[in-house]
């Protein structure tokens, strides 16, 4: 699969042994009702310009201080809006600590930061 970077999901399966069927059928219907290529390119392993430009779009409107950080409150209030479900504090420290992994960001405890 590194070979070719716009293949997201390969599954070994067999109709005849029923082996990893609704996995298949799983990853099909994902592919087809959240496709990743208008959003990312793997060629160049980042998200398409228009894809970025909307993010930093949400971004602005959630970041009701205009600091350039989503504080807890703000991060809570978008997955209200979005999802109609708060945001567990289990899941926002796991969100702060997969930030801080992937980019040197000054992440703290109590912001998200504009990337």
């Amino acid at each position: 699969m590194n070979d070719y970077p716009d293949i997201e999901t390969c599954i070994e399966c067999s109709a005849k042994q029923l082996k990893n069927i609704s996995e298949l059928f799983y990853y099909a219907q994902k592919a087809v009702l959240h496709p990743t290529a208008p959003l990312y390119s793997p060629d160049q392993g980042k998200l398409k310009p228009r894809c970025a430009e909307a993010l930093r779009r949400v971004f602005k409107i959630c970041d009701n201080d205009n600091d350039g950080y989503l504080s807890d409150h703000e991060l809570n209030e978008f997955q209200k809006r979005c999802f109609n479900a708060p945001l567990q504090q289990a899941n926002l420290l796991e969100v702060k600590s997969l930030l801080k992994k992937e980019k040197s960001t000054d992440c703290d405890s109590a912001l998200i930061p504009l990337l």
